[in-house]
């Protein structure tokens, strides 16, 4: 179109970019058409000009840019600052903050990791004891769905409707199928069992630390580009394996004019002097090597890039579903994955670049897998291109809470 101009629809708020040439004309004729539709107009409201405050937003259409309005701001500060510290609080206040956050990170998605242990503060309470009679033992049971939940409560017993239970005499539950049929004790049997609408929430450690560096974050808001960063022309894929002790990660890198690629296994010993936590066996957090190689992918590519380079978006490739999804949403509740969804995103909004991953087969990538497998002999002649990492460097202290 010679004279481009775009709307946007939120509820019942509209707005509309102009060309300026016929913005007179072009705002009169959009005025008029709302008016035969009987479309109710607040000109209280109404805004004409460079710099529009709509639904929160500051938009600065001469400047491209797009920031939070600061009552926006304030109030976002307010709900965060009994957070940042270790407590509890209501489940409305943590609701509140939590839903204006996911709003306030539309544009920030570099912050949206650090939305998962406030989500799992608001859904993970560890619940609270109850004795079960062994004479109500069979109507207990009864009154559970297949996932454990009690939707019905026996007569004489004040079990929460909804909840759902986690322990029977100690023992883990996550299904009906799991609670005993029948009651083997004649004592009165321990049952807990988490209340979705307990109105008293405990801040752990982990989400007050997310809540201050949000505080932090939003006390310094920066103007965002309304443009979407351009796609980096090139081919690309990682991968990551993990077999009995070994962790191993691969990618590169091909434009036009060049070519870079990486290729490092790690001992469960270097990852576990990184990460203490992570204890079980390797393969059990193949999404998170899987995440932790793309993150390397990144840093293959700026440094192929060379330094001032401009911002860009990095297409890739990966056939692992989780680090795909978390990766492209920059949000998930399961932990560590979240753990490094964070470190990928405050590492790639520090140098202004992200990642646009998209899932491809196994099959087809095999030269990514052969990297990652340490299988180098169809890049033994390019020596010269290889990007090298420590594990310390990928994880490095201060780059990520």
């Amino acid at each position: 179109s010679r004279f481009p101009h775009r709307a946007w629809l939120y509820v019942d708020d509209l707005l509309a970019a102009l060309h300026r040439s016929t913005c007179p004309e072009q705002c009169a004729l959009l005025v008029a058409l709302l008016s035969i539709l009987h479309a109710p107009l607040s000109w209280r409201k109404a805004q004409l000009g460079e710099l529009i405050s709509w639904c929160g937003w500051e938009l600065d259409f001469g400047c491209e840019t797009v920031c939070l309005s600061a009552d926006k701001v304030a109030k976002l500060l307010a709900l965060l600052a009994p957070l940042c510290s270790t407590g509890r609080c209501s489940r409305k206040h943590l609701e509140s903050c939590l839903g204006l956050l996911v709003w306030a990170c539309t544009l920030s998605k570099h912050l949206r990791p650090f939305l998962a242990p406030l989500f799992r503060d608001l859904h993970g309470t560890a619940g609270t004891l109850f004795s079960i009679d062994p004479r109500f033992w069979g109507s207990f049971r009864e009154g559970l769905d297949e996932a454990a939940h009690v939707r019905q409560c026996p007569t004489g017993l004040w079990l929460p409707l909804g909840g759902k239970v986690l322990e029977v005499s100690g023992s883990a539950v996550s299904l009906k199928t799991e609670v005993p049929r029948t009651c083997a004790s004649r004592k009165p049997v321990w049952v807990r069992i988490q209340d979705p609408k307990r109105d008293s929430l405990q801040i752990r450690q982990t989400a007050c630390l997310a809540a201050q560096w949000l505080h932090t974050c939003f006390s310094h808001p920066q103007p965002r580009s309304l443009r979407l960063l351009p796609l980096l022309p090139c081919v690309s894929a990682a991968d990551a394996m993990a077999e009995g002790e070994t962790v191993g990660i691969g990618g590169y890198v091909c434009t036009a004019s060049r070519f870079a690629w990486f290729s490092e296994t790690f001992t469960s010993a270097q990852i576990r002097a990184q990460w203490p936590d992570m204890d079980k066996p390797m393969q059990r957090y193949i999404s998170c090597w899987e995440a932790l190689a793309q993150l390397a992918l990144l840093q293959c590519a700026v440094a192929l890039q060379g330094p001032g380079s401009m911002p860009f978006a990095l297409p890739t490739g990966s056939d692992n579903t989780s680090a795909e999804a978390g990766l492209n949403s920059l949000f998930t509740t399961t932990e560590p994955l979240s753990r490094f969804l964070r470190l990928a995103a405050t590492w790639a909004e520090a140098r202004q670049v992200e990642l646009v991953v998209s899932h491809v087969s196994g099959e087809r990538n095999q030269f990514a897998d052969d990297l990652s497998r340490a299988r180098l002999s169809g890049v033994k002649h390019r020596t010269a291109d290889r990007v090298r990492f420590s594990l310390e460097e990928l994880a490095r202290p201060g780059q990520c809470l």
